[in-house]
């Protein structure tokens, strides 16, 4: 456990530098092509955001850091995301939602239990509530 959050004080520092958060509430980790740790904060005037921070190894003594940003203002919330999932999944088990980004896109991965047992991660874009993409795991 101590791995997943080992980058996670470099991730917030990168986030307050590079990025308008000036506070940081929380740092998830998203692991999709490639590793991110996504860290969610607030800005000045009080708008919350997130920055997706990507960690790729560029050599074994350093980390290559690539960042982005989305302002919270700029998203589809993630209450709105949730009641439009309730609405076309009947009789799933909501396990959690969390940030997430593939191919420089901001997304929102909902996991959940469907009717038939499965596992599965549902991805909708941050910006306009699409659905993006879906895996289903069976146990």
């Amino acid at each position: 456990m101590q791995e997943k959050t080992d980058t996670f004080s470099e991730s917030k520092e990168m986030a307050i530098k590079e990025t308008p958060i000036e506070k940081v509430s929380t740092v998830y980790r998203y692991h999709g092509a490639a590793r991110y740790d996504i860290v969610a904060g607030v800005e000045p005037n009080g708008e919350e955001g997130f920055a997706f921070v990507e960690k790729a190894k560029a050599t074994e003594e350093q980390e290559q850091l690539n960042i982005s940003y989305v302002s919270k203002q700029n998203t589809v919330s993630k209450d709105q995301i949730l009641s439009q999932w309730r609405n076309n999944c009947q009789g799933c088990d909501f396990e959690k939602i969390t940030p997430a980004i593939d191919n420089q896109k901001p997304l929102w991965e909902i996991t959940y239990y469907d009717p038939q047992s499965r596992y599965v991660f549902d991805y909708y874009y941050m910006k306009n509530a699409k659905k993006y993409e879906q895996y289903r795991l069976k146990q």
